[in-house]
């Protein structure tokens, strides 16, 4: 309970189960309520060491032990900085145990300190000591790593036989589209014998709209017409 609980207003998750914890970048926790209350009006002091903070540098709580929350978000910032990797040592694995070494050190002496302007300082020595050389790496990787895939795939597209479909020389017989039809209308051969009442003697061409459909009709089974 000790890991949820405010210490503005001594609030924890006995008195309050919903209650949400949030940690400054100097890792001093405050409830949610707090935040609201005392960043309402922008920025404004930390409760604890009076830095000058935002609503916005608060994140939550991931961990309950504030030392393990430390470590991880330190090792998470140091590694953009530590990202050479054993090829940029010449696969000289001493150097790179040596580099590896550095960089757990780094984490040691930077937990240590309870400065945060001194953490600052450190962390800005670092960046600049580490950062161009380690984002170059990281670029080069990259490339790296998109040249081998684009590599590896061509050569497997190479290398793959191709399949071909193969054609039957045989030519198969015609099927009957209608073979499996039960009902097949019979094609009328006799002339067509159009009743009077759809013939008309004074319209133009001698046939009215009846007469028209009737022949359509007519023509599914006539392919003359």
């Amino acid at each position: 309970m000790s890991a949820l609980k405010c210490p503005l207003c001594k609030t924890d998750a006995y008195l309050n189960p919903e209650i949400k914890i949030y940690i400054s970048p100097c890792y001093h926790k405050i409830c949610d309520s707090c935040l609201n209350r005392v960043f309402f009006a922008g920025q404004a002091p930390c409760p604890e060491c009076n830095i000058p903070l935002r609503k916005i540098n608060y994140m939550s709580q991931t961990f309950e032990d504030m030392e393990v929350e430390r470590e991880c978000k330190l090792r998470k910032m140091l590694s953009q900085y530590y990202y050479l990797t054993l090829k940029y040592f010449n696969n000289d694995i001493h150097k790179y145990n040596d580099y590896l070494e550095d960089f757990e050190d780094k984490i040691f002496y930077i937990l240590s300190l309870e400065d945060t302007k001194q953490t600052e300082i450190l962390m800005n020595e670092i960046k600049n000591k580490f950062g161009e050389i380690s984002e170059k790496n990281r670029i080069d990787e990259i490339e790296d790593d998109s040249q081998e895939g684009f590599v590896k795939k061509l050569k497997s597209d190479i290398s793959s036989p191709i399949q071909f479909k193969e054609i039957n020389s045989e030519v198969e017989p015609l099927k009957d589209p209608l073979h499996d039809v039960e009902f097949v209308p019979k094609r009328i051969t006799q002339k067509n014998i159009i009743p009077d009442c759809f013939k008309v003697n004074f319209s133009a061409g001698g046939f009215t709209e009846n007469l028209l459909i009737f022949k359509a009709v007519y023509s599914l089974y006539d392919d003359k017409i």
